[in-house]
């Protein structure tokens, strides 16, 4: 008896954690285990999109850098002058002009900016920002931050 309650035990205490990797789980789910591990930063491959307040959809998480002030004044890939004192950013994929809410996952600081460009084309980075939208995200000084990307639900 004793035997069978040890290994009853020791089974129990060995489940792992949940892992995402159906895209048919429950979103209320997901976002509840997020809401949990708050400190640990997202893996934008083992979820989807999770509604977030009703109004953002997270769309990734992964590495932003910003653009140096030598790209200022050229022509970005739609075709308009970069200017590094507006909100704009550069993805690989995401439509140009579409708004998206930018997250540093270190400090919670936000900010809206405008896809108007492809890139980076560093490896492990999934975002360049400009130079003010990295001065309101604040790591200018680091260079780099873990961040998340949101996506407006549409209305």
């Amino acid at each position: 008896m004793v035997i069978l309650l040890v290994v009853s035990m020791l089974v129990l205490s060995c489940s792992s954690s949940i892992r995402y990797n159906s895209t048919k789980l429950d979103k209320t789910v997901r976002k509840q285990h997020i809401e949990e591990q708050v400190s640990e930063p997202l893996d934008s491959n083992d979820i989807e999109s999770i509604d977030i307040d009703g109004e953002l959809i997270l769309h990734s998480t992964g590495k932003a850098s910003f653009y140096g002030n030598k790209f200022n004044g050229r022509k970005t890939a739609s075709g308009e002058r970069f200017d590094n004192s507006k909100y704009t950013a550069a993805h690989k994929k995401l439509p140009f002009g579409t708004e998206i809410v930018v997250e540093n996952v270190s400090n919670k600081k936000r900010v809206t900016v405008r896809i108007n460009d492809r890139g980076p084309f560093t490896k492990n980075r999934i975002l360049d920002v400009s130079l003010q939208a990295a001065k309101e995200l604040d790591f200018v000084r680091q260079g780099t931050a873990t961040i998340r990307i949101y996506t407006k639900k549409n209305k």
